[in-house]
């Protein structure tokens, strides 16, 4: 894993970074979330790879992560340093289904620890899948990779 130092350095809190796994991901080839990830990376700076203590599912069109902090259980992603943090969740909320109606939301927008490379550890927004998982299959490599790519 490499680190963009700049953007890493510029970072003062974790309430700038932004953990992201699925269809948010720089380099995913998805048709879902095209717009998002333009804008998303308009917004913000890719600061490595990183790693949560997770489990990730797959729904087809996206994964859905469900953070569980157990030492095994991992689920790969990005860093992001965003430039405007209210700004950026003013819009990327709604995309992740957050609409502030507790028991109705799919996702909260959480802090969590993320790990970095060598060890380094930092505290990230994350997108944690609070609904009710029913039919979904877990994705046991932690790594999810689109099936409708663009």
């Amino acid at each position: 894993m490499s680190v963009n130092t700049e953007a890493a350095a510029r970072v003062s809190s974790g309430t700038h970074l932004l953990f992201v796994y699925g269809t948010l991901m720089p380099d995913v080839a998805s048709r879902m979330g095209v717009a998002q990830r333009k804008r998303l990376a308009a917004q913000s700076q890719r600061v490595c790879q990183a790693v949560v203590r997770g489990v990730l599912y797959d729904f087809g069109p996206h994964p859905a992560l469900q953070l569980t902090g157990a030492p095994g259980d991992q689920v790969h992603g990005v860093l992001l340093a965003l430039d405007r943090p209210a700004t950026t969740f003013q819009w990327l909320d709604p995309y992740e289904s957050i609409r502030g109606a507790p028991g109705f939301d799919l996702y909260a927008r959480v802090l969590a620890p993320v790990e970095l490379e060598r060890g380094a550890c930092a505290v990230a927004w994350i997108y944690d899948y609070v609904a009710p998982i029913r039919e979904a299959r877990r994705i046991e490599t932690g790594r999810w990779s689109p099936r409708d790519r663009v």
